[in-house]
């Protein structure tokens, strides 16, 4: 008898916090991202797989050359 087991793996949320109101059109580079844009700040809540995921939102941040405030898990898990 064989047993399959299917194994879910859960992607963490993090917020990370960048410096500025970002315009829509910035906001749209980060379509994986929920977005809120308030007092000065833009706050990214985006599920990542693994460090690597989060790594490359990171880079994105700095390609477009905004300036990232704080990184942080937000404490949910996305089943996936």
């Amino acid at each position: 008898m064989v047993v399959v087991v299917e194994l879910h793996m859960s992607e963490r949320v993090f917020e990370i916090h960048v410096k500025g109101e970002l315009s829509m059109r910035l906001c749209e580079s980060f379509d994986d991202a929920e977005v809120t844009v308030e007092h000065g700040v833009t706050r990214l809540r985006v599920p990542c797989s693994d460090a690597s995921a989060l790594h490359g939102i990171i880079e994105r941040i700095e390609t477009l050359g905004l300036e990232l405030l704080d990184v942080r898990p937000s404490g949910d898990t996305l089943a996936t």
